[in-house]
């Protein structure tokens, strides 16, 4: 496997992959890394979407909170303007946008059968979280 290489990634190490950036994300250097280190987004924004084309729960839920995360600071005394970058970068690309929404299409039919229940819940604070911008 190659160094970097998202293809070959066990299903599982991916996942803990975005549970580690969500952690460095909540951290202030982080969440201040994500508009103002060069590629960071770029990067970022493909390994979600190589991720969620994967159609795994656990590997969603987790991309989908590490976007909550870069949306909403976790950390004391942020700053209102790096938030505001941080959800209009994310907010910009309408097809990375609706990337990230197939997963929510693909479960509003099973939400009697219980599946993607976080997923959803996880969906509908980004969208609370886009609204506030």
């Amino acid at each position: 496997m190659k160094e970097g290489d998202q293809n070959s990634l066990p299903n599982d190490r991916l996942e803990e992959q975005f549970h580690a950036l969500r952690r460095l994300v909540a951290s202030k250097a982080g969440y201040e890394a994500f508009t103002s280190l060069t590629n960071f987004r770029e990067i970022v924004g493909k390994k979600v979407v190589r991720a969620l084309r994967r159609k795994d729960d656990g590997i969603s839920h987790a991309c989908v909170d590490f976007l909550c995360a870069l949306m909403q600071p976790m950390h004391d005394n942020y700053d209102l303007r790096q938030e505001q970058m941080n959800k209009s970068s994310l907010l910009s690309s309408k097809p990375f946008l609706e990337m990230v929404l197939e997963p929510l299409k693909t479960h509003v039919g099973e939400w009697g059968s219980g599946t993607g229940s976080q997923l959803h819940s996880r969906f509908l604070h980004i969208c609370c979280l886009s609204s506030l911008q």
